[in-house]
């Protein structure tokens, strides 16, 4: 057993040796190299910033390095902000639960474990808790209010996912200082050329110790394999030379803000965003036909009002299967209003739905000319990603993207030019063939999750408020169709 005598001992061996504090305090068996020498430049830099393709171990590190400090520093404040609480709540801190659960695997662990207590949005250190803790803090542009207060004789800045961090929110939390020593370590991924983040790299690389992590370049056994298996989907899908690939496997700054239609930083910044509650929207289906019931995939985008819902992918060589599906949800979901973009087998499906009653409302993309600004866009598909691309641009909604974030990738790809006075977006066949240029695989370049949820964009957002509909409204609350009995669809 481990006395009080030999924990301050033991705590003055690893002051300044976090490599070994994550060996023999936390209990990592092997770190990667570019892991090892970010915690050794720990040891001796005060202002650190990474820049990171996706899982290469960042997450990892910034919980380390926070447990090291409030393992060594007496009465340290950590402030450890992120454009989101999903950021924070859910990834940095389920990250140091877990290693905080390491820790009480075995002596040496337990006794710096038993020092720390884990909350939601804290974690402090028993020898005096209200003094000595790191802290979990939104930053948003409107309101730094929480991050400020981080004052101490010790005192570590964390700031996750920097990119979508605002200059305002870093300026408040560059205030907060250390007597004896202050520590910062920017990380995320690289989404945009302007910020606080981008000048770490750039304008202001004297004060930072910089590091770029490269998916490519992972080497530990149990990450390695994941991370070129990601390296290699996102090529394919998006081409080697795409901006994608460069911010989330090479963990470089995109080539150019506005080298596509929608910058991917925008559709990050919607995917982070708290909004209010949208229950007094009606749900509205987008839904993407496959084009090639062999290749494509078909969606459903669900949107409530500003917010949009996890969406549905399938493959399916059969449309009915697709009706199916879309009755089935529509049974459960009651949603007002379904778009469905009736190109090719597209309006098969429109049509045995409207056979069946439920409230479909066919949308020729790719052929209709521009309906509400024929003066600014070619076609109809132009015009729902106009208003796709002004509705990110005015920071108004939220984005739901699975792991892999699909949806941000597929937003962030299409380039657009201008044709006479009005705005061309790329079609599914040009996208396929710059793909096939770059490297990637021209089966996968065809934007089919985004186009799903360009449909919801058909009718102006206020149409779906039922705040605004008359109660004796008797279309407002017709009852759907049911699922036709005999065929099962």
């Amino acid at each position: 057993m481990y006395g009080q005598e030999e924990f301050i001992e033991y705590g003055k061996l690893v002051w300044n040796d976090r490599v070994r504090f994550a060996h023999e305090v936390i209990g990592f068996k092997q770190l990667d190299p570019m892991q090892e020498a970010f915690l050794k430049e720990m040891d001796r830099e005060d202002h650190i910033a990474i820049k990171a393709g996706h899982g290469t171990s960042k997450t990892t590190d910034l919980a380390i390095s926070t447990l090291h400090y409030l393992s060594t520093r007496p009465g340290v404040r950590i402030l450890c902000t992120a454009p989101s609480k999903h950021q924070l709540n859910d990834i940095l801190w389920a990250e140091m639960s877990k290693q905080i659960g390491m820790m009480r695997e075995h002596p040496i662990g337990k006794m710096f474990a038993n020092n720390l207590e884990w909350k939601k949005e804290t974690v402090s250190n028993l020898c005096s808790p209200n003094e000595w803790y790191a802290a979990a803090r939104t930053a948003t542009k409107e309101n730094t209010d929480s991050l400020q207060g981080f004052h101490e004789k010790y005192v570590l800045r964390v700031i996750e996912e920097a990119s979508g961090v605002s200059d305002a929110a870093c300026e408040v939390v560059e205030a907060a200082t250390g007597t004896i020593e202050t520590k910062t370590i920017f990380a995320g991924n690289p989404t945009k050329r302007t910020g606080q983040f981008y000048r770490c790299f750039n304008q202001d690389i004297q004060f930072y110790k910089t590091f770029t992590r490269s998916c490519l370049n992972v080497t530990h056994p149990l990450l390695r394999k994941e991370a070129l298996r990601y390296a290699e989907r996102m090529a394919k899908k998006y081409g080697v030379e795409s901006n994608f690939y460069s911010i989330r496997v090479l963990g470089e700054f995109p080539l150019a803000d506005e080298d596509t239609y929608i910058p991917i930083y925008w559709a990050e910044a919607a995917r982070d965003r708290q909004i209010w509650p949208q229950n007094s929207y009606d749900l509205v289906y987008g839904v993407d036909v496959a084009r090639s019931l062999n290749r494509d995939r078909t969606v459903i985008a669900k949107r409530r009002g500003d917010q949009f819902l996890p969406y549905h992918v399938v493959r399916y060589n059969d449309t009915m299967k697709i009706v199916r599906d879309v009755a089935q949800m529509a049974d459960r979901e009651k949603p007002k209003a379904i778009f469905i973009d009736v190109i090719g087998v597209g309006g098969g499906v429109f049509d045995r739905l409207k056979q069946l009653g439920y409230p479909v409302i066919a949308v020729n993309s790719a052929e209709t000319i521009s309906m509400e600004f024929p003066e600014k866009y070619v076609r109809l598909r132009d015009e729902l990603w106009g208003k796709m691309r002004d509705w990110l641009e005015a920071g108004r909604g939220k984005l739901w993207d699975n792991e892999d974030n699909d949806l941000i990738g597929e937003l962030s790809t299409p380039k657009a030019w201008l044709q006479g006075a009005k705005t061309k977006i790329e079609s599914k066949d040009e996208m396929r063939e710059r793909l096939k240029k770059t490297g990637g695989d021209e089966s996968n370049g065809s934007p089919d999750i985004a186009d799903a949820h360009i449909m919801t964009f058909a009718m102006p957002i206020a149409d779906y408020n039922r705040d605004t509909q008359d109660d004796g409204d008797e279309d407002s609350n017709q009852d759907d169709g049911p699922l036709d009995p005999v065929a099962g669809y």
